[in-house]
């Protein structure tokens, strides 16, 4: 018959043609959406956490210097705000592996339907085998979970750090 391929469509090889397309522009935005978020991953709670870090260090030096400083310091409270602090910069840092691996998964996703319409084209018979492509789905998808809820605590480090750092500073 003219206009068919062994099997395939006129139809059917132009959807599989765009989806085609779309897959390989999906793949290459992937890649660009795990970089930008890791950065931003990055950047947000790391700068709350270690920016905090740093301004309690310099805040305990400059009242620390004066001979007749007013305020009383409670040390295990400043502790735990230095650990908490510290402890977001740990989970941000968390954060930012798994948003890579939850990307990489789903960068995999799109590849394997890259390749999945290259076979329907090539082979001239709709390939419906998405095994492999849910497999990375349901991969990126829980690593995407593990990087929100690493997140929240990185966020929730930030919030309790922040309070037991001012209740080591307050007047008694």
């Amino acid at each position: 018959m003219e206009g068919e391929m062994a099997g395939l469509t006129d139809a059917q090889r132009s959807e599989t043609e765009f989806d085609l397309i779309s897959a390989r522009e999906e793949v290459v935005e992937r890649l660009r959406n795990q970089m930008s978020f890791a950065e931003k991953a990055l950047a947000a709670l790391l700068l709350a956490n270690g920016g905090a870090l740093i301004g309690l260090f310099t805040f305990i030096g400059n009242v620390v210097g004066k001979a007749n400083a007013p305020v009383k310091f409670s040390t295990p409270f400043l502790w735990g705000g230095f650990a908490c602090f510290s402890l977001g910069i740990a989970l941000v840092l968390i954060t930012h592996l798994f948003a890579f691996f939850s990307q990489l998964a789903f960068y995999n996703q799109a590849a394997q339907e890259m390749w999945r319409h290259q076979r329907t084209l090539s082979r001239a018979e709709v390939d419906k085998d998405m095994a492999a492509e849910l497999a990375f789905h349901k991969q990126g998808n829980a690593h995407m979970k593990v990087a929100i809820v690493v997140l929240c605590a990185a966020l929730l480090c930030f919030i309790v750090g922040s309070g037991l750092s001012l209740a080591g500073v307050l007047p008694a």
